[in-house]
């Protein structure tokens, strides 16, 4: 189908009857009266003062009317001509006399050249010129409309005048414009915003759209941005580009209706979101993750007490072994792990304030420069309706809620963020110490009106504004604004948790020892509640040791957990133990000790020397290889354990973790340790205490 344009053609032709509106006839009419007006005052001797009297009152009345109509200032200027020249003309006559043939011709030339430039120069309405030169006259001309619509709605609503509507921007989307406007001396911005609704309405907005006042160019003004059509509705998916950014830039949750970026900053600040079941919660909190495992020095931590739902598909490529790490650092999905989690963050909390005292001053910072060797830890927890809960002051749940509360107190600087998320925004279970150190809040469609005025304020806000699953209010410490979420689907996020895998950095080795044990056997229990026990990688490594020559049997011992009630010395078991029936664990938590009986390997005990023994067999392999790095599964292999993450577990009790980058060795790429590490970190352990 082609583009049917209307196109209007005028036509030059010239009206001489009286009863037309033609330029001609109405100079002919506005001649023959003044010559009328002329005699007249001459036959009444009339004083000639009253010539000049009359002209500067049809000037006057011609401003007046010109400024109703929106004349254009050719037109003003046009008009008051006119008056001039007609008042003195009549001024002279009334002095002289009009019967004189020089009088009439001046009347007659003054008549035909008013009457010729009116066609140019006429005062009509802005909306009049533009329609007649269409282009960029006719966008202004309704942009001029615009601009006085909301003038006087502003004015009608509040009750107060005069508003000035200053610019009008038009979202790229057409789904809506922006204005900014200056409102009456002594209205400021959080005095409008309890209008919202009401503009809302008289601008007769379709359902899903509305108004939201935010920000102006200085403390005077204010930006409206006018929803005219509901693209909240549409679903958008997560951005294709994943490259690496830092946490230190804003993380990106989704769009706002004129499709600017809702995004918030977690260097410093907390968050806190809520939303009951079906409202997109779960969903912001997978973005969230997606977000900060961009980052290239920051850490994912997961509790997940609703089952393992969150967790789970971030950590299916490491347990499926696609990956030698998993995406997440840590995930939590029993309340003592959850416990052990928080204490290992406060103790980290506490001692990078002073670890990390020298990188402050050397940067001459007030707050703790991050990077890939000091990376952030960013908590992200999901529950159902208990773990935030005021009123639930005993057992686990208990103290990890106040341990919660005492991370938002404290590791602002040393960079331990926790994103707390609740099913709902009530004074029975939303503890109002979390609501309040939570800069950045969110309330996700669904909860009601009461629910997030609790959460963002009385600020007169509507779940109307809002359209279903996956939308909210979202507020970084400014204005609170709608938004939609990202959309993030299941395989998106194991192709995600992949690349996060290969790129996140390791935990700092003062952090390391800081969170102690609980956290070096993490990943033995991260395989036990949401896998099978052991990662897939763990079951390949007979295989892969027959191809390199490691001899057979060598470190073949699968891992298993023990299936004890109260305690375990030891996580990893070998098959020929004969102590006791060992249990397989697929993924009951309750089968697992209390963080506080949790211990390392005897293992890594010292040698005669002071040095721990796993780091000075390792030593020993790199010695007789002759080389200076080795593959994590062919150090595991040597040095008899079950796995590579087994190893690993043992090795960052010391500080010691896996090289940044993949290397090659025997025509395989994997990731694996250096000789310095292993070394530096033996002479740590060796060295007598100060």
């Amino acid at each position: 189908m082609g583009t049917h344009r209307t196109q209007r053609t005028h036509t030059t032709s010239v009206d001489w009857s009286l009863t037309g509106g033609g330029a001609a006839s109405s100079t002919t009419v506005a001649a023959l009266g003044l010559t009328a007006a002329a005699a007249a005052g001459t036959a009444l001797d009339i004083a000639p003062f009253w010539g000049a009297a009359g002209a500067v009152a049809g000037a006057a009345t011609s401003v007046a009317v010109g400024a109703h109509s929106e004349a254009t200032p050719g037109g003003h200027v046009f008009n008051l001509a006119r008056w001039a020249g007609a008042g003195s003309w009549l001024t002279w006559c009334l002095v002289h006399t009009p019967w004189d043939v020089n009088t009439l011709l001046t009347l007659g030339v003054g008549a035909a050249v008013s009457g010729g430039l009116s066609r140019v120069f006429a005062a009509r309405s802005r909306g009049e010129a533009a329609a007649t030169t269409g282009g960029t006259a006719l966008v202004l001309g309704s942009q001029a409309r615009l601009e006085r619509e909301w003038e006087e709605r502003l004015g009608r609503i509040t009750r107060r005048r005069p508003f000035a509507v200053e610019d009008v921007r038009h979202w790229a989307t057409g789904a809506g414009y922006s204005l900014t406007v200056t409102p009456p001396g002594g209205m400021t911005r959080k005095v409008l915003g309890p209008y919202a609704d009401a503009l809302s309405g008289d601008a007769r907005l379709p359902e899903g759209c509305g108004v939201e006042i935010d920000r102006g160019p200085h403390r005077g003004s204010v930006v409206l941005h006018v929803a005219t059509t509901d693209r909240m509705r549409e679903s958008i998916d997560y951005p294709g580009d994943f490259g690496p950014r830092s946490i230190l830039d804003p993380v990106v949750l989704g769009e706002h209706r004129d499709s600017s970026p809702a995004q918030v900053s977690w260097r410093e600040h907390s968050a806190l979101f809520a939303g009951q079941k079906g409202s997109g919660k779960t969903t912001l909190l997978n973005v969230s993750t997606a977000g900060v495992g961009r980052c290239t020095d920051a850490l994912i931590w997961h509790i997940d007490l609703t089952g393992g739902g969150l967790s789970r598909a971030w950590l299916e490529p490491w347990l499926r072994g696609e990956s030698e790490r998993p995406a997440l650092d840590w995930a939590a999905c029993t309340p003592d792990d959850a416990l052990a989690m928080v204490q290992a963050a406060l103790e980290i909390s506490r001692g990078r304030k002073e670890s990390a005292f020298d990188k402050k001053l050397a940067a001459d910072s007030s707050l703790l420069p991050i990077g890939e060797d000091l990376p952030e830890i960013v908590l992200i927890a999901d529950e159902g309706k208990t773990l935030l809960n005021p009123t639930n002051t005993k057992g686990t749940l208990a103290k990890v809620r106040k341990g919660l509360e005492e991370l938002q107190d404290i590791a602002r600087d040393s960079a331990v963020t926790p994103v707390l998320s609740s099913l709902r925004a009530t004074a029975d279970t939303l503890a109002p110490a979390i609501k309040k150190q939570a800069v950045c809040r969110g309330a996700m469609a669904g909860s009601d009106d009461e629910e997030i005025a609790y959460l963002l304020g009385w600020k007169n806000l509507s779940s109307d504004d809002l359209a279903g699953p996956g939308t909210g209010f979202l507020t970084d410490g400014g204005p609170i604004r709608p938004f939609r979420c990202f959309q993030l689907t299941p395989r998106r996020i194991g192709e995600l948790a992949l690349t996060i895998a290969a790129r996140r950095p390791e935990l700092d080795a003062a952090s390391v020892r800081a969170a102690g044990a609980a956290y070096a056997r993490r990943y033995e229990r991260m395989a036990a509640t949401f896998g099978d026990g052991a990662p897939a990688a763990a079951e390949a490594t007979e295989h892969d040791r027959q191809e390199r020559g490691v001899p057979a049997g060598a470190g073949s011992g699968r891992g298993h957990l023990r299936s004890v009630p109260m305690s375990a010395q030891d996580w990893l078991r070998e098959d020929d133990d004969e102590e006791g029936e060992l249990e397989e664990v697929g993924g009951g938590a309750a089968v697992i000790a209390a963080p506080e009986q949790w211990s390392l390997p005897d293992r890594t005990g010292p040698a005669e020397d002071g040095e721990p023994d796993v780091l000075g067999r390792a030593l020993a392999v790199l010695e007789e290889a002759g080389d200076d790095r080795i593959h994590s599964e062919d150090l595991a292999a040597a040095l008899g354990y079950a796995s590579s993450w087994a190893l690993a577990a043992d090795l960052n009790g010391y500080g010691v973790s896996t090289l940044p980058n993949k290397f090659n060795r025997g025509g395989r790429t994997a990731r694996g340790y250096a000789r310095e590490d292993l070394a530096a970190a033996a002479r740590r352990q060796s060295a007598p205490p100060a």
